[in-house]
């Protein structure tokens, strides 16, 4: 029994370590997000300035065009990560919450264990 209660705190402890990287990624996904957004709002903003005809206003709205889908493919690819991270941390929060029940159980049973034991030695002694 006691080697299912370390097993279980094992598993545990890893969900919690996993938990806590996930929210580590999480915070620098949703920076990053945060980031790509002004940038990709102020590249907008600068490309409605650029009005004119001239080749030298067309270069440039065709230079913020790129950077603008660039920033808008990196948008999209961090929202999925970020995505996908938050599901993962809500898959392991409910595996770490069944580990914790897991273990009030083994404990529960342990300490039942215990309790027999304790009377039965305590029974046997006065038969001694």
């Amino acid at each position: 029994m006691a080697e299912k209660i370390i097993d279980i705190k094992l598993n545990a402890k890893e969900a919690i370590q996993e938990i806590q990287t996930l929210d580590e990624s999480i915070v620098q996904l949703e920076d990053n997000v945060s980031d790509a957004t002004r940038e990709l709002n102020k590249m907008e903003a600068e490309l409605a300035q650029v009005t004119g005809a001239s080749g030298k206003d067309l270069v440039r709205r065709k230079q913020l065009n790129e950077r603008i889908a660039k920033t808008k493919s990196f948008l999209k690819q961090e929202n999925t990560a970020l995505k996908e991270n938050k599901k993962q941390k809500q898959r392991l929060t409910k595996q770490n919450t069944l580990y914790n029940k897991k273990l009030k159980e083994q404990a529960k049973a342990h300490n039942e264990v215990s309790k027999g034991l304790t009377k039965t030695i305590g029974g046997t002694g006065v038969l001694d």
